[in-house]
């Protein structure tokens, strides 16, 4: 399971939720969370993304997938932001 911390700073309460890349051939699932920041440490641009149900599944050449569970299922919430590993923001 991924680490996970709050940023608790006045101006914005939201959960950090890193994101590994996977070994080859490794499945990671981390669960996702209505308007949280997912800190990939991979470039999704090395993966080819799909959904699967609610899910968001990056899939690698090397076999690893990254399975964001529940990514899609946020009702009238904010979908999760991303942080990508050279600190851009993606919202």
């Amino acid at each position: 399971m991924a680490p996970e911390t709050t940023d608790n700073t006045a101006e914005n309460t939201r959960q950090i939720v890193a994101v590994p890349a996977p070994e080859a051939g490794e499945a990671v699932a981390v669960r996702s969370a209505a308007g949280a920041e997912l800190n990939l440490g991979f470039d999704p641009s090395d993966a080819v993304i799909s959904r699967e149900g609610n899910s968001l599944v990056f899939e690698f050449d090397d076999g690893g997938t990254v399975t964001l569970v529940n990514f899609f299922a946020v009702g009238d919430e904010p979908l999760p932001d991303f942080r990508l590993p050279d600190g851009v923001l993606v919202a």
